[in-house]
């Protein structure tokens, strides 16, 4: 497919499901733990000439019992607000509680940090702390025109950017 046909198509569908966010506030440290959980992802390919319709996808086992998993959450977190309210959530054992999972029910995606603000640095400075990740493995089926599609949409977002750039510059000089 040359350039122009290529041009104002959708070429991917993002689903994610089950996201949770858990936010604790420690207002004597002046601090935030945020926890996000997505539970299920997958991305479609909506390209006419795709080979694999669906790029992204986990092979985790879903949950069986949303019951169960609700229950198991909510002793989860109550465990960690009784723990934390003691000290820094560093002192929770390299965060054992967020580590720990139940092996048939496993989020996507986990992400947990500590936020706090410093304010002998900066009245706008956000220092981020003890920061984890946790990606399940995910199946990735990639055909040559996405990846073009995908290379093109991302030059246009660059290009969108650097003229944005370029406009807030030259109205800067006017004034």
């Amino acid at each position: 497919a040359n350039q122009g046909e290529r041009q104002g198509q959708e070429i991917a569908y993002i689903l994610a499901s089950d996201v949770r966010m858990l936010l604790l506030s420690y207002p004597t440290r002046d601090s935030v733990a945020c926890v996000l959980e997505v539970w299920d992802l997958q991305v479609d390919n909506l390209l006419s000439s795709a080979v694999w319709p669906v790029l992204l996808y986990s092979r985790a086992n879903k949950r069986t019992s949303l019951v169960s998993d609700v229950q198991q959450e909510f002793s989860r977190v109550n465990e960690f607000v009784s723990n934390a309210s003691s000290g820094s959530i560093r002192d929770l054992g390299s965060w054992g509680w967020f580590l720990r999972a139940n092996s048939r029910s496993l989020p996507i995606i986990r992400m947990g940090c500590e936020l706090s603000n410093i304010s002998e640095l900066s009245e706008k400075t956000i220092m981020m702390r003890d920061v984890k990740l946790i990606i399940q493995p995910l199946v990735i089926s990639l055909d040559e025109d996405f990846v073009l599609q995908a290379w093109d949409f991302g030059q246009n977002i660059a290009r969108l950017i650097q003229d944005s750039q370029n406009e807030a510059v030259g109205f800067k000089e006017e004034i």
